[in-house]
């Protein structure tokens, strides 16, 4: 028996009440006739709309083109479909845009004409902003991953294939972007098969839970196959697809090979330290047993002849590891007495001078039979020798070339750096001197002098000396810009002499933080015609080699009216220069690791022996203990100049920037002064909320040395003012003191390396010359400004401007 059909109006109020967005429209002006409860709330009404048109009932959808689709599928009889489609309603008052999946379908009677429309809907604004959301995300994602300081990538699927890297993850790589993007992990590193690396990837997206490593070991192949070990910390996370199931990995790598080698490095030096601590506490002990079987006047004498001895061996010792450490260093060093006679050499100074010590020793300031000269070959007053001049100027003296003459022997150029050396009390006591020998480099030099005076004649010779020199050249039109390397200068760059090497490509191998030195240089040189004269690193572009190059050039204007001039020049490798003055930095600070320790023991077991002969009124002791010190103390004064050396070169600072109060920087300040300095008044001025982005030990440091030298140079009991405000974006410190003040032809050099202001006041005053030249390369490397204004007998006030972060 057939099933009995529900009646049309219970039909149509299941309908109405079920979730279903539904309408129908029984005529051609679409009147409504139906619509479920789930359609009214999309379109924001009430069933009052039931018998209105589709636009009387809604009348802001007029405009949209909902109401000539409906028509159209009235008339044509065609079901119209569409996806995501926006419209926007007043919904309890508000205009609001949704979107929605729909359909309209034309119910036709049996001659096929079209009695109703039946209007279905599904709102899927959800899903839309989802979407959108999701794209967002994945877009926050990628510039995330891309301006990441540390080692980033986005690894994708059971082929571990690289979506995304950017370039410090490229750089771990040592590969191209081109190299890895796309690409299986495992096919462009098959050495990682081996390694922990791809199950761990794996595991992740099998489980979907993170792995962090730290400190693990990946050996990792260059494109020539070298392998390199690195030490890095991993971190990999997964990412899930809108159904929940991982995807793909976030890997974040941190390159830390260098930092473990150092900590390596620190370690053994540490175990050395310890050894040597346990040799001196034993010496320790030794000197306690001896101390207390002193119990006479002889037996006191004998027991600190036997100790002094012991002393003398120690620095005997010590002078023979510092001797050692020094014939390693690459160039020659001397070090002389106040009048300039020579008391010490390391081999090298002996290979250049190709005499051995003990003839060195021999030598004074003025032997006849070394004679120094001017370049011309007139002879040189001994006055006029670097170390004279350091000496008697009291300043360092650098790249002084000079012309030297043995006997029997060929001319030979010398270039000389010298440094005076000083006690505790700022006495110079000597100077220190290292040099090379440039005979070969002033030899070229003055054969491309040459080459350059016969240029118009003789462009030929000129050719053969760059190439001998090996030097590279190019040609830049000033007016076309077009850029004509030379082969060599190819070379130089990584690229073969058959390719083409673009001036962009070029700019791109220079080491990123010389970069926008070196343009700006060149642009200088093109529009200003200034001269172009720099030192920088470059990469290889094939061969990743890191070398350093010296590039001089200039502006060449055209001989001919109407014609661009060029701009053109040499470029010389200077890789080994820089090799040779990074081993003369890492010395200096071998000598000082080693050398400070027992110094600093020997000087407290001297001074022990002081004590007691001046207990027991013993002169001879004492006289003899004091000139131990005295020995100790200039050794520890030739450690020191060796420090200065080593600053003269270095120059670079290392900042840890941080958002911090410059409000609270000046109060740490504050308690530190009123702690440290009670023989002034030092007044803090009130001080704003004052955001700033920098290194804040290194803003505390310039802002304390200011303090410190206004207390050093004003008279006791005068006040000194600190104060901090902001004005135009930027925040000013000062500090003002009542002293000295400094003359207006040393206010532009106060902040120079090593300079001293040269007064009658500044001879009691101890310092070498190198605080405020610090304080200016901090402020400079924060893109900041410092300056001084003064003015004698008056006071001086110091000042540093820092841009507010106003983020």
């Amino acid at each position: 028996m057939p099933a009995e059909m529900l009646p049309e109006h219970v039909l149509l109020e299941t309908i109405m009440h079920s979730n279903e967005a539904i309408a129908i429209y029984s005529s051609e002006e679409l009147h409504i006739s139906f619509a479920s409860d789930a359609m009214l709330r999309i379109w924001g009404k009430d069933r009052d709309i039931i018998g209105k048109t589709f636009e009387q009932a809604i009348p802001e959808i007029i405009g949209q083109p909902f109401t000539a689709l409906l028509q159209e599928a009235w008339h044509t009889g065609v079901t119209y479909t569409a996806t995501d489609t926006p419209a926007t309603v007043k919904i309890n008052g508000v205009m609001t845009t949704s979107y929605f999946n729909f359909e309209y379908k034309a119910v036709k009677d049996a001659f096929g004409k079209t009695v109703c429309l039946l209007h279905t809907a599904t709102d899927v604004t959800k899903q839309i902003d989802s979407q959108r959301a999701l794209k967002k995300n994945e877009h926050q994602l990628r510039q995330l991953i891309m301006t990441a300081p540390m080692g980033m990538c986005i690894i994708k699927g059971e082929d571990l294939v690289v979506e995304l890297a950017n370039k410090p993850m490229l750089r771990i790589w040592t590969r191209s972007a081109e190299e890895m993007m796309g690409k299986g992990l495992l096919d462009v590193f098959p050495e990682l098969k081996e390694q922990s690396f791809p199950r761990l990837l794996k595991s992740v997206l099998q489980t979907g839970e993170p792995v962090n490593i730290s400190e693990t070991v990946a050996e990792i192949a260059e494109t020539d196959g070298t392998i390199n070990t690195v030490y890095i910390d991993i971190s990999y996370q997964p990412l899930f697809d809108l159904n929940g199931v991982p995807e793909a990995i976030l890997a974040t790598v941190i390159d830390i090979t260098e930092t473990v080698r150092i900590r390596q490095r620190l370690e053994e030096s540490e175990r050395k330290l310890q050894d040597a601590n346990e040799e001196l506490s034993a010496i320790n002990e030794e000197q306690e047993s001896i101390n207390e079987e002193l119990t006479s006047t002889v037996e006191q004498l004998v027991q600190t002849e036997s100790l002094l001895q012991q002393t003398n061996l120690e620095l005997t010792e010590s002078k023979d590891r510092l001797q050692t450490i020094l014939d390693t260093v690459a160039e020659g060093i001397g070090i002389t007495d106040t009048k300039g006679n020579v008391i010490y050499s390391n081999e090298r100074a002996q290979e250049i001078l190709k005499v051995d010590r003990e003839s060195i020793l021999k030598r004074k300031n003025s032997s006849p039979e070394w004679s120094n000269c001017h370049l011309d070959g007139s002879p040189m007053l001994h006055e006029e020798h670097p170390v004279s001049v350091a000496i008697s100027s009291n300043k360092p003296v650098y790249n002084h070339l000079f012309l030297i003459q043995a006997k029997d022997e060929d001319p030979m150029y010398i270039n000389m750096n010298a440094s005076p050396i000083r006690d505790k009390s700022g006495n110079i006591t000597g100077a220190i001197g290292s040099f090379t020998d440039a005979t070969e480099s002033h030899q070229l030099h003055l054969e491309l002098e040459q080459a350059h005076r016969l240029l118009s004649e003789h462009d030929e010779q000129l050719r053969l000396a760059i190439q001998s020199a090996e030097l590279g050249t190019w040609y830049i039109n000033a007016e076309t810009k077009e850029f004509i390397p030379s082969n060599r200068l190819k070379e130089m760059f990584g690229y073969y002499p058959d390719e083409t090497m673009p001036y962009d490509a070029a700019i791109t191998q220079v080491a990123e933080e010389f970069r926008d030195k070196v343009t700006n240089a060149v642009e200088a040189a093109l529009t200003k015609g200034e001269s172009y004269d720099l030192e920088y690193p470059i990469i290889g572009f094939r061969d990743k080699q890191l070398r350093w190059i010296k590039a001089t050039g200039r502006l060449y204007p055209s001989a001919k009216e109407g014609q661009p001039g060029h701009f053109s020049g040499t470029v010389a490798d200077i890789t080994e220069r820089k090799l040779d003055e990074q081993r003369k930095n890492d010395f200096i600070g071998i000598v000082s690791h080693e050398l400070r320790s027992p110094l600093t023991s020997m000087s407290g077991y001297v001074q022990m022996l002081m004590l007691k002969s001046q207990k027991s009124n013993d002169a001879v002791i004492n006289g003899i203990a004091s000139k131990a010190k005295r020995q100790i103390d200039r050794m520890m004064a030739l450690i020191s100049g060796f420090l200065d050396v080593a600053r003269m070169s270095e120059g670079k600072i290392q900042l840890k920037r941080s958002c911090f109060d410059m409000a609270h920087l000046v109060k740490l300040a504050e308690e530190e002064s009123m702690a440290t300095h009670t023989s002034h008044q030092i007044v803090f001025h009130p001080v704003e909320y004052t955001p700033i982005e920098a290194d804040q030990d290194k803003i505390e440091q310039v802002l304390v040395n200011f303090i410190n030298n206004a207390v050093k140079y004003s008279p006791e009991g005068s006040a000194i003012n600190v104060s901090c405000y902001s004005t135009g974006g930027k925040v000013k410190v000062s500090v003002s003191d009542q002293g000295m003040g400094i003359s207006a032809k040393d206010q532009p050099h106060v902040f120079d390396r090593f300079y001293r202001v040269e007064s009658d006041n500044m001879k009691f005053t101890k310092g070498f010359g190198i605080g405020l030249y610090i304080c200016k390369e901090i402020i400079e490397r924060h893109d900041g400004k410092i300056g001084v204004s003064s003015e004698l007998g008056v006071g001086s006030e110091f000042w540093f401007e820092l841009p507010i972060d106003n983020q």
